[in-house]
């Protein structure tokens, strides 16, 4: 019994130390990782303020929460376009512009011939107009429509996500009783760990995709209100 016990004793001592040594290589990488991170997200804010004219000291705060809510907002796409046509500069404009050739119309009908150019002129202004303003429509729906796609695109994948989120760390919770019970390494529960990092990462870069896609969206229709 001696033997074999003192061969134990001698294995899980073994164990133990490697583990320290799996557990102080993950945290050089992960040190490095974070390290990277940060230069990373200074890069970032360095663009920011370049692009809203900060001072490249100004300090940034973030003020709201990274988070998302599926079902938080009910979207009507026909009324979205109904109301970006309504609002959007583009098809105001042409409107105006086609108001003014309509105008210019009427008056070359009422004063000259169909055969005269300035006549023809004004009728050619009018249904150029006509033209514009149809293309104007058309241009904003498209841009309505397409971020509405990817809005919803990126709401489907976060969705996905979650579910593999909640997989990620039921898989995490299994590993570390297996580790309790000395089934594995500690390498393995955190490349289990790490797994679930990476999903938690994808989401958040999703989460991101999604707000920015909905901020595009109330842009191509022409604000919230």
């Amino acid at each position: 019994m001696k033997p074999k016990l003192s061969e134990l004793e001698f294995k899980v001592g073994r164990v133990a130390k490697r583990d320290v040594l799996d557990s102080e290589v993950q945290a050089a990488r992960a040190r490095a990782e974070y390290n990277q991170a940060l230069r990373e997200r200074d890069i970032a804010y360095m663009k920011l303020k370049e692009i809203i004219g900060l001072d490249l000291d100004a300090p940034i705060n973030l003020t709201s929460d990274f988070t998302f809510k599926l079902g938080d907002e009910e979207i009507n796409l026909e009324e979205s376009i109904k109301k970006a046509l309504k609002d959007r500069i583009e098809v105001i404009q042409a409107e105006y512009a086609l108001k003014a050739a309509e105008k210019g119309f009427e008056v070359a009908k009422a004063s000259y011939a169909p055969n005269v150019n300035i006549y023809k002129e004004a009728e050619y202004d009018y249904q150029e107009a006509l033209l514009k303003l149809e293309d104007a429509k058309t241009a904003v729906e498209t841009d309505v429509r397409e971020a509405y796609l990817k809005m919803k695109g990126a709401e489907e994948s976060i969705s996905v996500l979650e579910k593999s989120v909640e997989f990620a760390r039921e898989s995490a919770r299994l590993a570390k009783l297996q580790y309790q019970a000395g089934f594995i390494r500690s390498i393995d529960v955190l490349t289990v760990e790490n797994a679930l990092k990476q999903v938690e990462v994808q989401k958040a870069a999703v989460i991101y995709g999604y707000n920015l896609a909905k901020a595009q969206f109330y842009n191509a229709i022409g604000g919230r209100n």
